[in-house]
């Protein structure tokens, strides 16, 4: 008797949003030059329909130490932070193709925060 509802169970479930597929969290490129914060998903910034919208970290290894970068790029402009603290190249390591990045600078473009959250939410990137 209880198997007779079985099907009927799982055709509810496979074709709710909830039982079919998980929470997806697409953020576009912002920036706000108030707080001096800019970040995104880097799934959402790269299939932004927007041409120049970038958002990046990366790592530059001298002979005279290791830097960090942070950019995000509008048409109008790019905002940057730079880093050599062992603390922010260690979250900059730890960034994949389907983070979620945001940082902070100050005015001489020192890296004053960076965030950077790895989650199933975040939707992977379309070609």
């Amino acid at each position: 008797m209880k198997t007779k509802y079985l099907p009927l169970i799982l055709t509810a479930m496979l074709s709710s949003g909830i039982a079919s597929a998980g929470m997806k969290y697409d953020s576009p490129l912002f920036i706000d030059l108030e707080y001096r914060m800019a970040g995104g998903s880097l799934p959402a910034v790269r299939n932004s329909s927007d041409f120049y919208s970038a958002l990046e970290c990366t790592i530059t290894v001298r002979t005279t130490g290791t830097v960090g970068n942070c950019y995000a790029q509008t048409a109008q402009a790019t905002y940057k932070c730079e880093t050599t603290s062992p603390q922010f190249l260690e979250a900059i390591r730890s960034i994949s193709d389907n983070s979620f990045i945001s940082f902070g600078w100050d005015s001489n473009n020192n890296c004053t925060m960076l965030f950077v959250k790895k989650s199933s939410t975040i939707g992977p990137t379309q070609p």
